[in-house]
């Protein structure tokens, strides 16, 4: 045997190598796991917030909590406004049943914000509607699938107000919070 074994080396090492490439194959084919293609969950799209007040979620004492109490109430305290950092024009918050629904929070150079953080939190837009400042220039720029739109100065960059809201489409945000507003061609970028 010890003859036939140093005779024929190349045969018994092909032999072994055979033995233990089948034991392997057929152990890794006992422990293989079945792999199960996992479809990522998207991603919803970032929700805009105010001071972390989330439209649709934050409740009226949630509001108050945060924004202290108002200085004005009305609509049966469905309209609250909060001191702004304009001393003229309050910030406004519409509660619909007990729930956060709509802010509308005014700007001026002071805050140092700008159109350009929005978009670089929230994305830009190709939905512009035109109303009551297009004349000069503040278009309203809506972001509806992230609940945020802002009346704004597409050149200068600066903004007058910021809009929060409950997700939505396009349409559904004209219809709700901006009919004083339409399509139209601003009166300032008319030739």
């Amino acid at each position: 045997m010890k003859t036939f074994l140093l005779r024929h080396k190349l045969l018994v090492l092909i032999i072994l190598t055979v033995i233990i490439s089948l034991a392997f194959a057929f152990y890794s084919q006992r422990n293989k796991k079945e792999v199960v293609q996992v479809q990522p969950t998207p991603i919803p799209a970032k929700q805009a917030t105010y001071k972390s007040l989330v439209p649709g979620i934050s409740t009226k004492k949630d509001v108050i909590d945060k924004l202290g109490e108002p200085i004005k109430e009305e609509n049966n305290g469905n309209l609250l406004n909060f001191p702004s950092s304009n001393p003229e024009i309050p910030n406004q918050v519409i509660i619909e049943e007990d729930k956060l629904s709509f802010i509308k929070e005014i700007v001026t150079l002071k805050d140092k914000v700008y159109i350009s953080d929005i978009e670089k939190e929230y994305g830009s837009t190709q939905n512009i509607l035109y109303g009551p400042h297009s004349s000069s220039g503040f278009d309203l720029y809506v972001i509806p699938e992230r609940g945020i739109a802002y009346v704004g100065h597409e050149e200068s960059g600066l903004l007058l107000e910021i809009w929060y809201f409950t997700p939505m489409t396009f349409e559904q945000f004209k219809a709700k919070y901006s009919p004083a507003y339409d399509y139209s061609t601003s009166p300032s970028k008319q030739y």
